[in-house]
């Protein structure tokens, strides 16, 4: 054995860089329990439904928006229909943002309301078989779209 060798072979490193390197690797590709899916669909359910119960103030709706832009965005990889869904349910909280301005009420049509509770129980779907990567990536992708004001353009009223 050369020097080099012996040297090399007695400086191995004989523990891991990072000891919680496979943790997160591992907890990037495994699915959501569901103690985790609820808690990332509480916040939805919960506006949503005060906004029903006529208790909602704005932010609520902007906490359903995001979600429903979330949907969106996990929705265009799988199939037209979901797309729809969520466009659907986008549509019903446009009217609603502007019944709030200009009636400073919040609340959804009936179809609408249909549609938004639609589009959160998809939601909650995708959380059941996504991965957090893919959730983390759908709502960066949210915010990005969002910053470059490409998501829920509001139609001239």
């Amino acid at each position: 054995m050369k020097t080099a060798h012996r040297k090399a072979a007695r400086h191995k490193r004989k523990w891991q860089a990072d000891p919680a390197a496979m943790g997160r690797v591992f907890a990037c590709t495994q699915p959501y329990t569901d103690a985790e899916q609820a808690q990332m669909a509480l916040p939805a359910r919960l506006a949503f439904q005060s906004i029903v119960q006529g208790k909602g103030e704005i932010g609520d709706l902007d906490t359903v928006a995001v979600t429903v832009n979330a949907t969106l965005i996990l929705s265009e990889t799988v199939h037209q229909e979901c797309v729809g869904v969520c466009l659907d349910a986008a549509d019903a909280v446009i009217e609603a943002k502007n019944r709030w301005r200009k009636l400073q009420r919040l609340g959804f049509s009936g179809p609408g309301m249909e549609s938004v509770r639609t589009a959160l129980d998809l939601y909650e779907e995708f959380l059941r078989h996504i991965t957090p990567a893919q959730h983390t990536g759908a709502w960066r992708e949210v915010w990005r779209r969002i910053d470059a004001g490409k998501f829920l353009e509001e139609k001239a009223a």
